[in-house]
């Protein structure tokens, strides 16, 4: 039975790692401001990330194919972004379906 549940953690802790993205950060939060290059995300009160946009940087809004146009501030935001000389590259955005709730 000991031998079972060490093989069962064993995979979990592999699986985990195998569905992670790498060297990836996850910014997830509110959009504050939008520009062609860049958006900012509210990550908490006070914290605020910039993340650069490039042309390979993908759109999912509802898990559809979607662009930057469609993204608009006060959107929730699930970021997939590389570190790059001292800031983020995105490299997926996932569009929420709502909008932040009020405060």
């Amino acid at each position: 039975m000991k031998a079972i549940v060490i093989a069962l953690c064993t995979v979990l802790i592999f699986c985990s790692a195998v569905w992670s993205h790498g060297d990836e950060q996850h910014v997830l939060g509110t959009v504050t401001k939008i520009d062609a290059n860049a958006i900012t995300v509210s990550t908490s009160p006070g914290v605020e990330k910039i993340v650069s946009i490039l042309p390979s940087t993908k759109f999912l809004k509802g898990g559809s194919p979607a662009a930057l146009k469609d993204l608009k501030i006060g959107d929730r935001v699930a970021v997939h972004a590389k570190p790059k000389a001292g800031g983020l590259e995105a490299t997926e955005v996932k569009i929420g379906s709502g909008k932040s709730p009020s405060k």
